[in-house]
């Protein structure tokens, strides 16, 4: 029987697939290819799925052929996804639209608005574990509904990123737990399609695909997948599950008292529960694993980052890589000598306002490059401060936070949260999680073992951990009390638009 395993991520900066051994716990090849968000509009996000299955395709022939290794060496599949896109298909599983609105997407903010004034709230809470959000997949279909008629009638399916590229690869249409959660239309209790939900706000459940464990083997690879990507059509592809909570598999982050930060394009700082917890400004999503996620997140963390590398690097040279910008930044004083970064460039889901948007306060003559780039870093870690306060008066104690995603190579920025949020924080030396952990579901569903949690815990190994400095800690403390001023009075102002 073959040993190897797929893992699938689609990103929003990326694409990018590996192959696992099952003998050796080691990864033999890993392709990545980046992508771009379209911004047509302020406030939207979109990209194309057939460019997401492009790069699939493409990534998939390299690293068979990278690792020397067949298609049919490979047991099972497992593909993590950005999470809270809304992808519309026909009938024949064609794509009516090749720009899909993103998790990041606000246009459907002031429709949002509209719902909050027509539903009972507390209701719908507490049926689907969240607030109402432009973010949650809902209203992006009530969006599409109301702006692309003829696109929503014709549409048979919505699906969520992994689950598109899943139904390329086995012609099947489904989804996992953590994705319906993220929807507003799945029922916490039952963790099934809520009617309640679906009548209120007048959207057909047949819409909606069937829901599994993120471990299930959902079919197997169709004739036409195995002839683009060099795979076997013996090969099972298991359900997957959403980018973060994969990630959080991956970092053993699976039990109540664990805490663990992905800090990717954005940043989701989040704690493994028992039941959805009801608290202002935290997002409840399904686990891979059979537990909820207490979560906030700041939508343009690693995002700013490359904004900022892009847009403010010479016009004679390549954008700042993030190696250059850590260094530039390593050699800036704590606290950035005034300079504070309130990083809401696109709006946010959880710790602010659709409309809400980015700043620089303080600055200076004095203020070089290497100040912008550790206010950036300051500010990701002051806005998600607040969340483990938030954590704490719900009685998840925080000793340690975990770290995964590209951000967490960081040593400097590993320091910064240490230093901020005054608990040691660890990195994984397996940084992309949302990969391992797809990889750990696509193991149970190829029967390797029966408990991808157990699995990870065997598997974890630390980069390195980082411990508070009181000093800074106490320095910091007041530096967060200036940030949730500017950012109480950042609300009020409203730049641009979001529903358009």
């Amino acid at each position: 029987m073959p040993e190897l395993l797929l893992g699938v991520d689609i990103g929003t900066s990326s694409v990018v697939c590996s192959i696992f051994d099952v003998n050796s716990h080691s990864f033999l090849a890993s392709a990545s290819e980046e992508q771009r968000i379209v911004l047509r509009h302020p406030g939207w996000a979109e990209q194309d799925p057939e460019d997401w299955w492009t790069l699939v395709r493409h990534n998939i022939q390299r690293v068979l052929r990278e690792a020397s290794v067949a298609g049919s060496e490979i047991a099972a599949i497992g593909v993590s996804g950005q999470m809270q896109a809304a992808i519309p298909l026909d009938k024949e599983g064609n794509l009516l639209s090749h720009m899909v609105q993103l998790w990041c997407d606000k246009r459907c903010a002031s429709l949002c608005e509209e719902w909050v004034a027509r539903l009972d709230t507390a209701r719908t809470k507490k049926l689907s574990g969240n607030d109402i959000a432009s973010s949650l997949t809902a209203f992006k279909i009530k969006w599409l509904e109301e702006n692309r008629p003829e696109e929503h009638r014709q549409t048979h399916t919505y699906l969520w990123p992994k689950d598109y590229i899943n139904l390329r690869l086995t012609g099947v249409r489904s989804t996992d737990y953590s994705d319906a959660s993220g929807s507003f239309l799945m029922d916490a209790r039952t963790k099934r399609w809520s009617e309640e939900m679906c009548d209120a706000l007048k959207i057909d459940i047949s819409l909606l695909p069937p829901i599994r464990v993120s471990s299930d083997v959902i079919g197997k690879i169709m004739r036409k997948a195995a002839f683009e990507t060099g795979l076997s059509e013996a090969t099972v592809v298991v359900a997957g599950g959403a980018d973060f909570p994969s990630g959080l598999l991956a970092a053993g982050v699976t039990t109540p008292g664990s805490v663990g930060e992905v800090c990717g394009s954005s940043s989701v700082l989040a704690a493994p529960t028992e039941k959805p917890i009801v608290a202002e400004e935290i997002r409840n999503y399904c686990h891979v694993v059979d537990r909820w996620i207490a979560c906030s997140e700041i939508d343009t963390a690693g995002e700013s980052l490359r904004w900022f590398g892009d847009l403010f690097s010479s016009k004679e040279q390549e954008a700042l890589s993030f190696q250059e910008m850590e260094q530039e930044a390593a050699a800036t004083p704590p606290g950035a000598e005034g300079l504070l970064f309130l990083p809401y460039l696109l709006g946010e889901r959880t710790m602010g306002k659709a409309a809400n948007r980015g700043a620089f306060l303080g600055i200076s003559l004095s203020h070089t490059r290497g100040h912008f780039i550790r206010a950036i870093m300051e500010g990701v870690c002051l806005g998600l401060r607040p969340t483990l306060d938030t954590f704490e008066k719900e009685g998840i104690s925080v000793k340690e936070v975990h770290t995964l995603g590209g951000g967490s190579r960081s040593r400097l920025w590993g320091q910064i949260r240490a230093d901020i949020y005054g608990r040691p924080v660890s990195r994984l030396c397996e940084s992309e999680g949302s990969i391992l952990g797809v990889v750990l579901l696509a193991g149970v569903g190829a029967g390797f073992w029966s408990d991808p949690a157990v699995k990870a815990e065997e598997m974890i190994k630390i980069r390195g951990c980082s411990e508070p400095n009181s000093d800074l800690f106490e320095m910091y403390n007041e530096l967060e009390e200036v940030f949730q001023e500017a950012y109480c009075k950042l609300k009020m102002l409203k730049a641009g638009t979001c529903g358009q």
